[in-house]
């Protein structure tokens, strides 16, 4: 699993004055992290009643009271990365084209 990461231009602690700049980076993730990660999209597929969402960005982190704890669990991105993992374009297009026909309804002629 991979995820971008953001951060604050320019430089300052908390970013306050300064401009909001992405600068996605691919990360890798544990198997337990990628567990945790599939777990929670199975929630909200089981929540939402709409199936496993076709985008998912898990943050987490793992606190020493808590164990792993969820931070954000992000189902819509307007821009996917897809340039940094551009293997995955065409399976990510036609993850949407398939979950698009499922919905539509049949038309006749």
């Amino acid at each position: 699993m991979r995820s971008p990461r953001a951060r604050c231009s320019p430089a300052a602690a908390d970013c306050a004055g300064g401009q909001y700049q992405e600068n996605p980076q691919l990360v890798g993730a544990s198997a337990d992290e990628q567990s945790f990660a599939e777990r929670v999209l199975a929630a909200v597929a089981e929540v939402t009643g709409l199936g496993t969402p076709l985008y998912g960005r898990i943050d987490l982190v793992d606190s020493a009271e808590h164990g792993r704890v969820l931070i954000e669990a992000e189902l819509f991105e307007p821009t996917y990365n897809l340039h940094l993992a551009p293997e995955v374009t065409e399976l990510f297009v036609d993850a949407i084209l398939g979950r698009v026909r499922a919905t539509e309804p049949e038309r006749s002629l």
